[in-house]
């Protein structure tokens, strides 16, 4: 009894300076929500500037991901890009479709592939080109059941989704999937397979804070479960259990758990929502801690207040444990502000903070920070290019810190 009533003290005292972080905080988000909410309102997560509250029209992952349906590819010519629109009264030609025309749109088979290179340049980094990404995408459809799966290259690794050996020249397979469609509307989707853990905002960039330091990128750490999602006129919902990521050994590393969220359209171009995720693994290979818990949970929010405007946001709290040792808490959150000055022309300013899971940090010395400045042009149907520039403050202990910006350049096309 006595050793419980200490590790209760203990406890209490050593995330009380968290917990008083976190009510600071969410008292700030929620001043700035109240100061916006007066204005009219009028993946990408930005499609929310367009009215676009879901993504199930336009992609085939109903939460949102790579490959799009007929209509997604239709937007990306009648309403994206710069130029490449068709002849006057119908602004879509064949060029939405695969490879410019090469394959006409249908109700069975569904293709897509992209290229996405990089040229990063940094004073802590030295300067490289990359190939992020070389994929091909299919999917078939027969009636109310989909299947769909890809295939890529990476010249460098490891990665979490490859599948085959070594650190050079390796074969992903980001997403495999089968499900079925429910309901007139197809508006209820059970699916069992590798997919994107339904998580937070799905930004595009797996290398932000949120998705990094929770493992939830469309990039690399999708996981093998099970998953129902729902959409209705006013919210949508997805819930997944997940089974472990299969191209990763021993079994002891895979995590085992749920993933959800629930997006609430509070009014016209503005959505309100919340994610909760819990993992188990037998084994944390960063660190070789046996029986980790680690979970996430918090508030999103996706809302365009004016014509061309999106503000994207989530606030995640962070809890870690291992066998023998207290839960630690930390906290990690983004917002970004994306303006369409110009059909095709966005700018956008970011910001980011993140503090690891751990048991005190009374000053806040440990909170990394990051802010950007991007710009994106999407010239054409299927290619965009798009300039980032960030500045990172890292802790690296009491009272240090690690200075450093980055500036990166990314060419996109697909088919």
């Amino acid at each position: 009894m006595p050793e419980t009533v200490i590790a209760i003290a203990n406890f209490r005292r050593l995330s009380g300076p968290m917990i008083k972080k976190l009510e600071r905080l969410a008292c700030v988000a929620f001043a700035l929500a109240a100061l916006l909410w007066a204005k009219p309102s009028h993946a990408y997560a930005w499609m929310i500037q367009h009215q676009y509250t879901g993504c199930a029209l336009c992609h085939v992952d109903p939460s949102g991901g790579y490959l799009l349906t007929a209509y997604g590819r239709a937007q990306t010519q009648a309403l994206l890009s710069s130029y490449g629109k068709g002849p006057e009264g119908d602004e879509v030609d064949s060029r939405s479709n695969f490879a410019y025309g090469l394959m006409a749109p249908n109700d069975y088979v569904n293709l897509g592939a992209a290229v996405r290179a990089a040229y990063l340049k940094s004073n802590l980094l030295q300067s490289r080109t990359m190939l992020m990404q070389a994929d091909f995408r299919a999917a078939i459809t027969l009636g109310p059941v989909i299947a769909t799966a890809s295939v890529g290259y990476l010249p460098n690794g490891p990665s979490a989704a490859q599948i085959t050996q070594g650190n050079k020249d390796l074969m992903v397979s980001r997403e495999y999937w089968l499900g079925v469609q429910l309901g007139e509307e197809k508006s209820t989707t059970i699916r069992a397979g590798r997919m994107e853990l339904p998580f937070g905002v799905r930004f595009l960039e797996h290398y932000f804070y949120p998705r990094m330091y929770t493992q939830t990128d469309i990039n690399s750490h999708q996981q093998v479960g099970a998953s129902v999602f729902h959409e209705a006129e006013k919210y949508r919902l997805e819930l997944m259990a997940i089974a472990g990521n299969y191209q990763i050994a021993p079994d002891d590393f895979r995590k085992r758990g749920y993933s959800g969220y629930i997006e609430y359209s509070v009014k016209e171009g503005m959505q309100l929502g919340f994610s909760s995720m819990v993992t188990y693994q037998k084994l944390d290979p960063d660190n070789l801690k046996r029986t980790v818990f680690f979970g996430a949970h918090g508030p999103l929010m996706r809302w365009s207040p004016a014509d061309g405007l999106a503000i994207l946001s989530e606030l995640d709290l962070l809890h870690y444990s291992a066998e023998k040792t207290l839960t630690e808490y930390g906290l990690v959150g983004i917002t970004q502000l994306d303006w369409e000055f110009l059909r095709g022309l966005h700018t956008m300013v970011t910001g980011e903070i993140y503090h690891k899971p751990e048991l005190d940090d009374a000053q806040g010395f440990h909170f990394d920070y990051r802010g950007w400045l991007s710009f994106a042009w999407f010239m054409y149907p299927h290619i965009d290019i798009r300039g980032d520039f960030f500045r990172e403050s890292q802790s690296a202990g009491p009272n240090l810190r690690t200075n450093s910006w980055t500036a990166l350049g990314i060419l996109h096309a697909s088919l």
